[in-house]
């Protein structure tokens, strides 16, 4: 209804003040506000109007205002080749409404560019563009030319080709951002930039994927001119290839910086492929990789970064660069190729890279290399430098190790040719091997200062032409340890100089034992060989040329031996300020597994009888408190008569999880800890199985072992639902708290609460209780993951019984607990194995076993069983090692298959690209019971609602459906950086878990995460906590070199243990020969152990043949058994 219009006349007065404002409202400009466009066609059409009915994207494109936002439906939006490319010179917003990225595509059907932008900022939200081709220019998908700029969010970039540069984008001059999972890949370009190419402009990249693009150069992204800035977060340039062949070509696979810069902050570069620099090829320009991994980049030259002209810069900030590889025949660089330029290492790992000719690590030509803290170890090279070929530059390093490199012929760390220069201080050289210097062989120019180069193999120093200038610095423990003149500079210690001469300064020179301890983590970003306290080396240095630190940094000169004489020490560790002797830990902890016990454990009628286990070893650092098995009885027997005789039984919770408000989708039901809190709001849910009670209950008591202190204390309710899965519930799905039952009070840290829960338990079944709290401080609990897992204890009336009875009802669990002083109370049960120690088998629970008898029942004496029967053997799940057709089968090397051992068939479990895993590997794998599976990928990916998930992380995969349609939820179960695996020869090569429930795994290459060891190891996390903040201690479970594993191909790369008897079944990289068992890397052979841990031992036999199964030439990546 329109409002009547009134006239009315305006005074003068009104004039006055109206006429004035009408004049000023005139002359402003209008405002235009941000409209909302939805395309409602996909049909390309372009008749200029959206107000008859049909809008189409062209027309909604042209007609829109700056930064006005086009809603697009799911859908397929085919352009016409006679229209050409989308045309944008606007800010624009265009939106996919589907539910994901694939939803909603816009498709250049490969016969035009999809988009030609031109001025403003065009984002491109939740879509898929796909197949554009011009016939002509650059920007096969995307075109931004002049000051165009493009961003795309949760955007995917897939199969455009361009027949210039930039198969997925063509950056001008504006800026592109790719942010938010967004993927780009399978492009191509024939010249520059498979993927993105930037001319003068910046390109960040945040949380998303460049992947499998290729060009002529620049495979995955190229940048031009100076201001053409790569800024990458968090990101992966994973597969792409630069494909220009011949001496001549500098292409770059992953990266290619012909000017300009890129920084590189976390994420991964890894699978890229190219003649030089197949990781990232710095023609000129900077480079700077803050954190990250570069790793499995192949080229002939610098199989992670080729750096060509004497102003270009790489400086890597800590992270890792690991298994890269040359695979020329001439000249080499298994990871860096300097042919002029600058390599500044900050920190960081360089492990475990090759090279078929120089330089396992880097060969350094012309350029420099500068190290200043970290670690170069376990590379490899076919001939001169094991680590470091240094022919005609400048190596320097200021700190840092050496470790663990070999050289089949000389120079295990370094080898340095005529024209190179060498400068060395605080820097260790341990453990390298090579026919001659296996420490470093020089023939150009080399000054040691402070350098510790002990325990090589082929000797330690080799001088053989030019000069090696050594002061201040230890040489020991090589066989040989030097070889040739060297000139001293004096205070050295030489253990064994009888292969070389001594020249110039001798003042201070000694020989002897140095005295070093083991190569370990004593501070600092490397580990160092400490000195012993009494070393000949202590205090023995020159305080005027010594260096103003150590290796970890520790200022020199300290007063090590205690004379009040601040003296340097030789070498690269400088022992502290004397402070007096540690009192020696007088703990105890037995260190080999403990044969397993009978599982009946019969009650005696004697109330209490205690037994002290005897120590069997002393401990070298702080006392390992013993682990105690209580097997708790809660019913004295009695000789008065009873009217109603009742017993107890304890139950242990079979699931128990905590859910958090503020994270409530997250699962958290394999964490060692549960826990309440008010704000913000936390509680735990627990179940039990309350099975064959054999009279009414009478009382029912909940017993949690809390850490944390609370005058407030914690409640117990019911919950009436017990169809709650303990590793998939949330907070979102979690069931509904019911009535509060009661409350402990205040309870303190270390100690049993318990709370009277009788009102919820009538019987058998299963029963769920929450745990809650009004303490606004989180208050932690032990869960059913630990030793000391909640319990429910139900007593039971039995009924009248009309003599006297002397019943000692048993308690059902033996539980144990991390005390200091192991002790045994009222029966034999079975011996824990403390928990640095992996066990043989697992310990059996007591059975619930109610004896009335007038008669005293004997004491029973727990029997020695070294093994349990193993269960019989059904299934082999297996990842494999590349694609093949097994069985019928076309499996991926991300899939999963299953071997029926006794039909002989072959099926698929999980098709790993239906979980977005197809360009990846799945590399460890174990499943549970429950049919969830541990899986481990071989590089890091960025996973839906988890992030980026590392190589050397556990995801738990709980299926909804398996075989060729595989769906279900991945979660984070074990996160390896929070727990010391942070290079990338720390990927977790297998994984699995151990009878009692602990992460157990062996890793790619050397592991240096508070122990030590390399990839024929397997390593246990003990005390674990699992999920997104992961926390526990590792120890070695397994040591391979202990038991013939130690050839290079003898690598564990898949394990299973078997809960029944802890029969470890192993794979390897390739061949292996141990006593009892030979094979490949398609077999599987099992060790059963006699003894585990820092000393290993077990027998050997051949488990699985792969070749007579259809395996011939392929190798097993992951493994587990039913």
């Amino acid at each position: 209804m329109k409002r009547p219009c009134h006239v009315r006349r305006l005074s003068a007065a009104h004039a006055v003040i109206l006429v004035p404002l009408l004049l000023f409202l005139l002359i402003q400009p209008p405002t235009i506000f941000a409209a909302d466009w939805t395309v409602n066609t996909s049909s390309d059409s372009s008749d200029g109007s959206c107000n008859d009915g049909t809008c189409s994207l062209r027309d909604a494109i042209l007609l829109a205002e700056p930064d006005d936002t086009i809603s697009l439906p799911a859908g397929n939006y085919t352009l016409s080749p006679a229209l050409g490319a989308l045309n944008v010179s606007k800010s624009l917003e265009i939106v996919g409404l589907g539910g994901t990225a694939v939803s909603t595509i816009i498709d250049g059907n490969n016969s035009t560019r999809l988009f030609d932008i031109s001025a403003g900022t065009t984002t491109l939200r939740n879509l898929t563009l796909q197949n554009g081709q011009p016939a002509s220019g650059s920007g096969g998908g995307l075109n931004a030319s002049g000051s165009g700029s493009i961003v795309l969010d949760n955007a995917i970039l897939r199969n455009n080709i361009s027949p210039s540069h930039g198969g997925g984008i063509m950056l001008a001059g504006g800026s592109l951002t790719i942010q938010n999972g967004s993927q780009i890949s399978g492009n191509s370009a024939a010249q520059n930039g498979g993927g993105v190419y930037s001319n003068n402009g910046p390109v960040t990249i945040s949380d998303s994927l460049v992947a499998q693009n290729t060009a002529s150069s620049g495979g995955g992204i190229a940048l031009n001119q100076p201001n053409a800035t790569l800024l990458m977060h968090n990101s992966q340039i994973l597969n792409n290839s630069g494909t220009a062949p011949g001496p001549n070509s500098f292409p770059g696979g992953g990266i290619l910086i012909i000017n300009g810069s890129a920084t590189i902050n976390s994420g991964l570069i890894s699978g890229n492929t190219a003649f030089r620099g197949a990781g990232i090829m710095l023609n000129n320009g900077t480079a700077t990789i803050n954190g990250g991994t570069l790793t499995d980049n192949e080229s002939n030259y610098g199989g992670a970064v080729y750096v060509r002209q004497s102003s270009a810069l790489l400086t890597v900030n800590g992270g890792s660069i690991t298994a890269n590889r040359s695979v020329a025949t001439i000249f080499g660089g298994g990871a860096f190729y300097v042919f002029q330029g600058s390599v500044v290492q900050n920190g960081g790992e360089i492990t475990n890279n090759t090279a078929v000719n120089y330089g396992g690590a880097m060969e350094v030509r012309f350029g420099s290399f500068t190290m200043n803290g970290g670690t170069i170890s376990g590379n490899s090279a076919g001939s001169w430098g094991g680590a470091i070929y240094n022919d005609g530059g400048t190596v320097t390093i200021n700190s840092g190790t050496l470790a663990g490199n070999v050289s089949s012929s000389s120079g295990g760390a370094i080898a340095s040719g005529s024209a190179s220069v060498n400068n060395l201080t605080n820097a260790t050289l341990s453990g390298n091997s090579a026919v001659a210097g296996g420490g470093l062989y020089n023939t150009g120019s080399a000054m040691l200062n402070n350098v510790t180069v002990y325990g090589n193999s082929g000797g330690g120093l080799s001088q053989q032409g030019g000069t090696m200038n050594l002061g201040n610095s230890i040489v020991a423990g090589n066989g040989s340890d030097c070889a040739g003149t060297i000139n001293s500079l004096g205070y050295n210690l030489v253990q064994n100089s009888a292969g070389c001469t001594l020249t110039g300064t001798l003042t201070g020179n000694i020989s002897g034992d140095p005295q070093l301890a083991t190569l370990a983590n004593n501070g600092g970003s490397s580990q160092t060989h400490a000195i012993a306290f009494g070393s000949p080396a202590l205090d023995a240095a020159n305080n005027a040329t010594c260096a103003a630190t150590d290796q970890r940094g520790i200022t020199r000169p300290q007063d090590g031996n205690g004379d009040s004489s601040a003296l340097c020490d030789m070498g690269a560790f400088e022992l502290e300020t004397f402070t007096g002797p540690t009192p020696t830990p007088t703990a105890t902890a037995t260190q080999s597994p403990t044969p397993t016990a009978t599982n009946t454990v019969a009650p005696t009628n004697t109330p209490t009888a205690t037994s002290t286990t005897p120590p069997t070893e002393t401990p070298t650092v702080g006392p390992s408190p013993t682990a105690t098995n209580t097997a708790v009885p809660t019913a004295t027997a009695t000789n008065s008569p009873t009217p109603e005789p009742s017993s107890s039984y304890t139950f242990i919770a079979e699931a128990d999880t905590t859910l958090l408000s503020n994270r409530p989708t997250s699962n958290f039901g394999f964490s060692s800890q549960l826990s309440t809190d008010a704000s913000p709001e936390m509680w735990s849910l627990l179940r039990f199985n309350v099975a064959d009670l054999p009279g009414s209950v009478t009382s029912a008591t909940l017993r949690v072992f809390t850490s944390s202190d609370s005058t407030t204390g914690i409640n117990a309710a019911a919950v009436a639902d017990n169809s709650w899965v303990e590793t998939a519930v949330t907070y979102n799905t979690a069931p509904t708290i019911g009535n509060m039952l009661n409350s402990s009070g205040s309870i303190s840290a270390g100690s049993w609460v318990e709370i009277d829960v009788t009102s919820h338990i009538s019987g058998s079944g299963l029963v769920s209780l929450a745990l809650t709290s009004t303490d606004n401080n989180r208050i932690s609990l032990n869960s059913r993951e630990t030793a000391n897992p909640p319990e429910l204890v139900v007593n039971v009336a039995l009924g009248p019984t009309p003599t006297p009875t002397n019943t000692v009802p048993p308690t059902a669990i033996a539980t144990a607990t991390n005390t200091p002083t192991a002790t045994a109370t009222a029966t034999a049960s079975p011996t824990p194995v403390p928990t640095n120690t992996p066990t043989v088998g697992p310990s059996p629970t007591p059975t619930n076993t109610v004896a009335p008898t007038n008669t005293p029942i004997p004491t029973a004496t727990a029997t020695a069983s070294p093994t349990a029967v193993p269960g019989s053997l059904t299934t082999l799940y297996l990842s494999l090692s590349s694609d093949a057709s097994v069985g019928g089968i076309n499996a991926a090397d991300e899939d999963v298959l299953a071997y029926d051992l006794n039909s002989g068939t072959w099926s698929l479990v999980i098709d790993g690209s239906d979980l977005g895993l197809g360009i990846n590997d799945i590399d460890a794998l174990h499943r549970l019971s429950d049919g969830s599976f541990l899986i481990s990928l071989e590089r890091a990916q960025s996973i839906a609602n988890l992030g980026t998930v590392d190589d050397s992380e556990l995801m738990l995969f709980i299926p909804t459906s398996v075989g060729t349609t595989t769906a279900g939820t991945l979660l984070r179960f074990m996160d390896g950086t929070d727990v010391g695996l942070n290079s990338g020869g720390e990927d977790v090569d297998s994984g699995g878990l151990t009878p009692d429930g602990r992460p157990v795994v062996s890793t790619l290459g050397g592991y240096f995460a508070g122990i030590s060891g390399d990839s024929s190891d397997l390593i246990v996390l003990d005390e674990p906590i699992f999920g997104d903040s992961t926390s526990g201690t590792w120890a070695l479970y397994f040591d391979g070199s202990d038991v013939g594993l130690t050839d290079s191909t003898e690598n564990i790369v898949a394990s299973w243990i078997d809960g029944s008897n802890g029969d470890i079944y192993l794979s390897t990289s390739g061949a292996f020969s141990v006593s009892g068992a030979s094979g490949d890397a398609s077999d599987i052979f099992v060790c059963t152990p006699l003894s585990l841990g820092e000393t290993t031992s077990c027998t050997y036999s051949l488990f699985w043949s792969g070749s007579s199964f259809g395996l011939t030439g392929l190798g097993i990546d992951a493994l587990s058994i039913d």
